[in-house]
């Protein structure tokens, strides 16, 4: 049923899409402003969680501008998942969903990778690219089936759902990465905007560096990243 409904949003994802046409806006931007606009929506999300407390509204606001963003330009969305991974590590990846009392373990990467998913399955159906079979593929899609059953035997074992699935996504759902990439980084010029963002974000780490050298404590080094 939830892959029906996956299908149909899918679909009337790809309906809308056509109709607006966001095609002229997609190619008059920069390429490296929507990578800003999804570092900058999210991490004023994050930093505000860090300073404070999450902000249910807040997250709602970004997490649609990043959508947005996203949609016109999904390779944004991959590279800044990469960038905030590095910069802000747990509170980026492990940072639960807070809604009044209650507390979910969806984290604001997960929605990253839900928004560029459904960016690449209208673009499939668009046929604006074309999906390649490459030889790693099936290594991957055979661990996953793995890792899926492995998945499915703790279920019915009676092993708690929510952790069940939490070390799921650890082991094939954040693999998915790789088809992300292999979808969407299919020019030269999409793997040196890649391999530019990293080198950016590598710089950005140097912050943490010299944060560890003038205070004798690495900022955030008593929590674990994932």
């Amino acid at each position: 049923m939830r892959v029906y409904h996956l299908a149909v949003f899918t679909k009337n994802t790809y309906t809308m899409y056509m109709k607006l046409n966001f095609l002229p806006l997609q190619k008059s931007l920069p390429k490296d402003l929507f990578v800003w606009l999804v570092l900058l929506s999210m991490g004023i999300f994050v930093l505000t969680s860090i300073v404070s407390t999450q902000i249910f509204s807040l997250y709602m606001v970004c997490l649609l501008a990043s959508a947005f963003i996203i949609f016109l330009y999904p390779t944004a969305g991959l590279i800044a998942m990469f960038i905030l991974t590095m910069w802000f590590e747990r509170f980026f990846t492990l940072q639960e969903l807070v809604i009044d009392v209650s507390s979910y373990k969806v984290y604001p990467i997960d929605f990253l990778l839900v928004f560029i998913f459904i960016a690449v399955l209208v673009r499939l159906y668009s046929k604006e690219i074309e999906w390649k079979w490459h030889r790693l593929d099936g290594v991957i899609v055979l661990f996953g089936a793995v890792v899926t059953g492995a998945l499915i035997m703790s279920v019915m074992g009676h092993t708690q759902f929510s952790l069940a699935f939490s070390t799921y996504k650890n082991y094939f759902l954040y693999g998915v990465v790789y088809f992300f990439a292999t979808a969407l980084l299919t020019s030269k010029e999409d793997w040196k905007l890649f391999m530019k963002w990293l080198c950016i974000g590598g710089i950005g780490l140097l912050f943490f560096l010299f944060y560890g050298l003038f205070t004798g404590n690495g900022l955030w080094s008593e929590y674990t990243p994932l």
